[in-house]
């Protein structure tokens, strides 16, 4: 079974929490045996830490540490260049002919196309006529709209 407050407890014995919170837990602790058992436990290992004797690293080290970092690095970067270079190029390579295929394909087929006709163009200019289907369903009436007009006029 655990408790909420156990979360708290390594940073209440550190002293990082803030005044409100630390009386919180110590009002806890009064009442919890969950957490007063966790309280007593991390003392105990805190203090036996606290009683080791402090080591002190060999005169190299910090030199030797910052080498294999170094060496690290470069080999990652030395892994980097060949997995681009020795077979992760191809998908780059095979991107850029399908995308340079694409413009020359769509430059050529644009040039390609046949320069519009007088026929063409006089049509586009009437296709608002043309599009109105009322008008032109009744184009035989109005071939004859001289003999209309003469029929209705008073003689």
């Amino acid at each position: 079974m655990t408790c909420p407050y156990e979360k708290w407890l390594s940073q209440y014995i550190d002293g990082e929490l803030p005044p409100e919170k630390r009386n919180q837990i110590r009002t806890h602790l009064d009442s919890c045996d969950i957490c007063r058992t966790e309280y007593n436990t991390l003392t105990g290992l805190d203090i036996q830490l606290r009683s080791l004797p402090e080591i002190e690293p060999s005169e190299g080290f910090e030199r030797a540490f910052w080498k294999k970092v170094a060496d690290w690095e470069e080999r990652k970067e030395r892994s980097a260049f060949r997995a681009f270079f020795g077979r992760g190029w191809r998908p780059y390579v095979v991107s850029g002919m399908a995308a340079l295929m694409i413009v020359f394909g769509l430059h050529f087929f644009n040039l390609a196309a046949p320069a519009p006709t007088p026929e063409d163009v006089m049509m586009a200019e009437q296709m608002d006529l043309l599009l109105d289907y009322d008008i032109i369903s009744h184009l035989e009436l109005l071939e004859n709209w001289e003999a209309i007009t003469a029929v209705g006029e008073p003689s």
